[in-house]
Parts: C-alpha cells; sequence; structure tokens
C-alpha cells in the first residue's frame, strides 16, 4: 500500500496550470518537521489534480498549514541541459486546511479526521509553535 500523510506549511503560494482538458493541476511545496528532532524540517513536493487541485487554487496560500494525503510517486524529465531529472513527490488525494479560518472549508474525509484527532491527543498544537513554524519561511524570503 503506498499511502502518504503529511501535515505542515505550504512554503509558497500554490502554482496553477491548466492541462490540455482544460483542469487544474496545481502544485507546491509542503515544510514539515520531524517529530523527534524539532531542529530538522523536510521539504515535500506536491501535486494536486481534479477537484482537490479547484479547493488548493481558491483556498490555500502561502503559509498555511495543510494536511495533505495522497501517495508517493517517482517521475522524470530531460532539462533543458539534456539532463535527466528524477522527482520523487506526493500526489494528493485531498488536501485539508489546518488554519482556523479555513476549516469550516476543507474536504471532509474521515481518515484524515482520525488522523487529526489522535495528533491532537497526542501532541496538542500550540499557537506559539505555529508561530515558530512560520520562522523559516520569513528568513528565507530575506534572501
Amino acid at each position: 500500500m503506498n499511502k502518504v500523510l503529511v501535515i505542515g506549511r505550504l512554503t509558497a503560494d500554490p502554482i496553477v496550470k491548466i492541462s490540455a482538458n482544460g483542469s487544474n493541476i496545481v502544485s507546491f511545496t509542503i515544510a514539515s518537521r520531524d517529530n523527534m528532532n524539532k531542529e530538522k524540517s523536510y521539504f515535500f513536493p506536491v501535486t494536486v489534480f481534479n477537484n482537490p487541485a479547484n479547493f488548493v487554487a481558491k483556498y490555500i496560500k502561502k503559509a498555511d498549514y495543510v494536511a495533505v494525503d495522497g501517495r508517493l510517486t517517482k517521475r522524470s524529465y530531460v532539462d533543458k541541459d539534456g539532463k535527466t531529472v528524477f522527482i520523487t513527490e506526493i500526489v494528493a488525494d485531498s488536501v485539508n486546511s489546518l488554519s482556523s479560518s479555513k476549516n469550516e472549508q476543507s474536504q471532509n474525509n474521515p481518515i484524515l479526521e482520525n488522523a487529526f484527532s489522535e495528533l491532537k491527543k497526542s501532541s496538542p498544537i500550540k499557537s506559539n509553535e505555529e508561530d515558530e513554524e512560520l520562522s523559516f519561511l520569513d528568513e528565507e524570503n530575506k534572501n
């Protein structure tokens, strides 16, 4: 089974592209802290199609706190210099906003709802922790 659930913040506004058939394809990167080592962060590229892509394009922006539920995929392409580039990314089945103002707009996903409730029981999120997570985004933009 190939299943990924990542909770974190967007590092930049989502990039929206239109496919040949006219549907949205949205991509973004999510930054997530390591549970064991709070000083370590991971960055995951995410691609979203169909209805979840429409939700992300409309409601999600840089620094929003989201949960991404999907699967890991690998792809490759040849860049302009002729080199083959390999990419491992998450293809999202759903993206749920965990930012308080957008919670009512999130897609309903029972798997994520159960995961969130378990996460809240084991390690409640405090507002100052959320602010600390944003600090690396602010520092990144100064450069």
